[in-house]
Formats: structure tokens, sequence, C-alpha cells
């Protein structure tokens, strides 16, 4: 399954599981799945506990509220939507709280859309100074985004890079199942697959 994509060997390739089994994760990681990518706290600990993710790292890749912190510092392996100086302020106080160093990535919202969650590019300066100032237990690794819909992704991913580079951040996540290999050629280290791994979900999943 993994291996049929094609994906070159040094892309790290998260199997995004919203809605997905424990079962059906598990499938995935026994054909050669190391990361796994989940939306929701809730529903990544209810994995956690049935033993979804042994054999794989978790990051959680959906917008996180503060009083979820906790949570999702004790199960996941990289938070990679941080957004605000709270919600770091928050994850680094709770994994100060366990003796943890927690991976984080900074999710961009890269066009402004209001609907989207993420930092502005603006803003982005500031918060990675909080956050290497002020944060010491997080491990800031890289940045994140979604592009807008229904438009050409490639200046967006081009344009993610650049502030990769910029900040000298080695982790570039962006790019799902519609527009991955596009991703990998603007530069993607990480690689956010859905349907490509786990199938098409159903109307009601979405």
């Amino acid at each position: 399954m993994i291996k049929e994509l094609n994906i070159p060997s040094h892309i790290i390739c998260i199997g995004a599981a919203k809605t997905k089994s424990s079962q059906q994760i598990q499938q995935a990681i026994s054909k050669g799945l190391t990361h796994i990518g989940e939306n929701y706290i809730q529903e990544a600990e209810a994995k956690a506990k049935e033993g979804a993710y042994k054999g794989a790292q978790l990051h959680f890749i959906g917008h996180l509220q503060s009083n979820k912190a906790k949570t999702a510092v004790h199960f996941c392996d990289s938070i990679d939507s941080v957004d605000s100086i709270k919600l770091a302020n928050k994850i680094n106080k709770e994994a100060f709280n366990i003796n943890k160093i927690q991976n984080i990535m900074i999710e961009i919202n890269i066009a402004n859309e209001p609907q989207k969650h993420g930092i502005s590019i603006s803003d982005l300066p500031v918060l990675i100074s909080h956050i290497k100032s002020n944060c010491p237990n997080l491990h800031l690794t890289g940045l994140m985004m979604i592009p807008p819909k229904n438009k050409n992704p490639r200046p967006y991913f081009k344009q993610l890079k650049k502030l990769c580079e910029t900040y000298n951040l080695k982790h570039c996540s962006m790019g799902m199942s519609s527009d991955y290999q596009i991703a990998i050629e603007e530069g993607a280290t990480h690689i956010r697959l859905g349907t490509a791994i786990f199938g098409a979900r159903k109307k009601a999943d979405t």
C-alpha cells in the first residue's frame, strides 16, 4: 500500500487517520506506515488506549484547544498545529510537568483564510521568537499548512518552503492525497495522506 504510492524514502508520510479504526491503522502500520496523524484529540486518546499507534509515531494535525494540551502532550510524539503563544505556553507547561521535550510544528494560515486555523505569516516571527526564548520544553521542528481549495497549490508550497528556509526550520509539512506529488517537488519533508492510504471516507465521516 505505502510502496505503491512511490513516495521517496526521505519523505515522511503521515497517515491521516481521522475516523479510521484502530484495526485499520494497525494494518497500515504493518504494511510500512511509520507516522500517523489525528485531527481530534479525544479520538486519538481513545485509539491510543486501544494500541492503535503501536509501531508508529503519532502527530496531532488538527486544531488543538489549549484545554486539551495536557492530553496531546501525553499521547503525541509531535503536535503539528501550534498557532498561538497561548497554546505554545500551555503545551510547554504540560510538557514540563511530565519532564518531556515536546516536538511541535507551527501551523501557518498561508492565505489568511478566515475559516481556517493557523497563524498569519506576519505574526510568525513573534511566535517563533517566543517559543525559542520562553518555551524550553518545546522543540520547534518546522511549519505546516493547508493550501486554499480550488487553487493551484504550488505557489503556496513554494512560499512555505521559503519560510522554513528563512527561519532555519528543518521540517516542511505540506501536501495531501490530491497534491502531495507537487508538494514533494516543492520541498516537502512531510506529507499527510488520508484517502491515498486508507481509501475514501464515507460522506458521514467528512
